[in-house]
């Protein structure tokens, strides 16, 4: 079967058949990453994001240029994955970009953004994070900035956590505990001080 006919295959909703797919262009390898690049840059369908796995499976360094550009797709589910999957590659030179992102209309897309950036540790986030922990209405962004603000570690954020002590919500509150554990302890590897 051509490389081609096997990415546009990739549409499938069949789950099974899907990864059985990612798996044999993995194994094509480098004579998939020019199809893949092109499939991801259409921005169609499932065949776009599911591309985007198989292409950081054969080489995630080479990936992330593309998954920078998969950022801006109109198309949710390739952001949503781009956003994921810069992530797991865990190179925090995409930090700045994935910045960016924090004010996508999207509240499940600036979640993950959140997430990444925590994961990612990433300093420069914190004073934005803080600025959208003061001001969300959503229980589930709170919680998800007070988790990612605890993983960067920085001390600054401590005071804008314990705000949110008597939350509503009991995830938010034991995010809080967690939060005040951690900085307490300096669990976390890159507790700083300013």
């Amino acid at each position: 079967m051509r490389v081609q006919d096997l990415i546009d295959d990739l549409d499938t909703a069949d789950i099974t058949e899907c990864s059985r797919i990612r798996m044999q262009l993995t194994t094509i390898g480098t004579e998939a990453i020019p199809f893949l690049i092109e499939a991801i840059r259409t921005h169609s369908g499932r065949k776009c994001w599911q591309a985007a796995k198989v292409l950081v499976a054969i080489n995630g360094h080479e990936a992330i240029p593309i998954l920078l550009e998969a950022l801006d797709s109109p198309n949710l589910m390739l952001c949503q994955m781009a956003v994921e999957l810069l992530e797991e590659l865990g190179d925090s030179s995409v930090a700045p970009q994935l910045l960016k992102l924090l004010d996508h209309p999207k509240g499940f897309i600036r979640l993950r953004v959140i997430e990444a950036l925590g994961v990612l540790r990433d300093q420069a986030a914190v004073e934005a994070m803080l600025s959208l922990l003061e001001t969300s209405t959503s229980s589930a962004m709170r919680n998800t900035i007070i988790r990612a603000l605890t993983r960067i570690g920085d001390q600054r954020a401590l005071a804008a956590i314990l705000v949110w002590r008597d939350d509503s919500d009991h995830h938010v509150r034991v995010s809080v505990l967690e939060a005040v554990h951690r900085f307490s302890i300096g669990e976390s590897s890159n507790v700083t001080a300013h």
